[in-house]
């Protein structure tokens, strides 16, 4: 990790750690109230069924997130996952490699995500950048080719000349070394606690 980082030296972020703000009741029911009717993981709950917590179970929700942000760890079934195949578009169901697979967490590690993925914007907002298609609000793939099938038609209508690449990673989660990918993270100011 050393190594790497070394090497990446001056071409890595460097900021201060981003301050989380302080866990609220209203913040919690809020993003509770606002569940919607989505796979359920193994802990046997669906979101949908957490929209009536009340205040006070929200500050124990609240108790046991700040204990997982200090270290104590996670339950062992909140980090396990259910797995779902979903059939990608134009393939065959009789190739294995046709599938995304799809890991559905317990709904209390989904949560706590949840709020704290919020928690984060003006931090994914101070990197995001206009040709960033993903990890940002209201961004996806079909935004990258739709933009930049604008640009090639308009270089097209225009007879100017271009060129055009695409790169992906095949099984990309399966690729990401952790240990540089985490101190990369935290030297450009990921908070140490998530």
């Amino acid at each position: 990790v050393a190594k790497t980082l070394l090497a990446a030296q001056g071409h890595v972020l460097q900021a201060a750690q981003f301050p989380l703000p302080a866990w609220s009741v209203a913040k919690v029911l809020a993003i509770l109230q606002a569940a919607n009717d989505s796979a359920g993981g193994l802990d046997g709950w669906k979101p949908i069924q957490w929209r009536h917590v009340t205040a006070a179970a929200a500050q124990w929700l609240i108790s046991l997130f700040e204990l997982f942000e200090d270290g104590v760890a996670w339950p062992k079934s909140s980090t396990k996952a259910r797995a779902a195949f979903l059939l990608k578009p134009s393939t065959t169901p009789d190739d294995p490699l046709s599938f995304r697979l799809l890991t559905i967490l317990s709904v209390l590690y989904r949560f706590w995500a949840k709020c704290r993925l919020a928690d984060l914007a003006p931090l994914i907002a101070a990197w995001a950048t206009p040709h960033l298609f993903s990890s940002v609000a209201g961004a996806g793939a079909q935004d990258g080719w739709v933009s930049t099938s604008i640009v090639f038609e308009e270089a097209r209508m225009t007879d100017t000349p271009f060129a055009g690449g695409v790169a992906d990673i095949w099984k990309c989660f399966d690729q990401v070394r952790r240990e540089p990918a985490i101190v990369a993270a935290v030297l450009a100011g990921f908070p140490l606690a998530l």
